[in-house]
């Protein structure tokens, strides 16, 4: 069908990919535009690949500023890195 499409000059793609999923981020702070995603070490290694495209997507497509940050497991010392990590992107 796409062959005889194009041979008939209807300009048309083959199998084109579109992003329909969409992303949520953990933390979202709208006068910055920073979406903040916390990735758990187990979790996100799992699903590597589709949460950057997606992420990458957003950046993109709206101008949002994605901030990755990576945790084997929640502590107190764990969220201060977070913490101080986030307000250091804010202050940018």
């Amino acid at each position: 069908v796409y062959i005889e499409l194009q041979r008939r000059g209807v300009n048309c793609e083959f199998q084109r990919e579109f992003c329909i999923l969409s992303t949520i981020p953990d933390i979202y702070i709208p006068q910055k535009q920073i979406a903040i995603y916390l990735d758990g070490e187990k979790v996100h290694a799992k699903r590597k690949d589709r949460d950057e495209t997606l992420r990458d997507l957003l950046s993109k497509r709206y101008g949002i500023k994605v901030l990755s940050i990576p945790y084997r497991r929640f502590s107190q010392r764990e969220v201060e890195k977070i913490v101080n990590e986030i307000l250091k992107v804010i202050k940018e």
